[in-house]
C-alpha cells in the first residue's frame, strides 16, 4: 500500500506531464535512445552511465530549426524516494544533459518540461520492466 501511495504522490508531483510512453510504442532515435513526446515536439532520451541526455526533435524525427533554450528534467529511480529534479537545464551540444547523483539505481521515469515558441511541452517516459522498490 505504501508503494502505491508513494507512486501516486510522485505522479502528482510530476504534474502536468501529458504523454507517458511504455514499451508498447517505443521508437528508437538517431542517437540510439528512446523517442517520446507529443505530436508537435518529441524528445530522445539517452542514458550514458550517470549522464541522462534529452534531445528535442521535430515530430518527424528530424533536427529542430528552433530549439528550446532551457528545460526542467526530473529523474525518478526505482527507489521512488530518490527523485531528482534539475531546473533551468541549458541546451548545449544538441541536448539537455543532467548527471544523476546515484547512477547505481536503475531509472524508472524520465520527464521533461520545456517551452518552445511560447508553448509549454511536458513529456515523460516510463522505463519498461523496472521493478519499483
Amino acid at each position: 500500500m505504501k508503494k502505491i501511495i508513494l507512486l501516486a504522490a510522485i505522479t502528482l508531483m510530476l504534474g502536468g506531464i501529458v504523454n507517458g510512453q511504455t514499451s508498447e510504442n517505443v521508437v528508437k532515435g538517431m542517437h540510439g535512445g528512446v523517442v517520446f513526446g507529443s505530436q508537435d515536439l518529441k524528445f530522445e532520451f539517452v542514458e550514458k552511465g550517470s549522464d541522462v541526455l534529452v534531445y528535442p526533435i521535430a515530430a518527424d524525427g528530424k533536427i529542430l530549426k528552433a530549439v528550446p533554450t532551457a528545460a526542467e528534467i526530473t529523474i525518478v529511480s526505482i527507489a521512488l524516494k530518490n527523485a531528482e529534479t534539475f531546473k533551468e537545464v541549458s541546451f548545449a551540444d544538441g541536448c539537455f544533459k543532467v548527471t544523476r547523483s546515484d547512477s547505481e539505481l536503475p531509472l524508472y521515469i524520465v520527464s521533461i518540461n520545456t517551452f518552445l515558441n511560447e508553448k509549454r511541452y511536458d513529456a515523460k517516459y516510463v522505463i519498461p520492466n523496472v521493478q519499483v522498490k
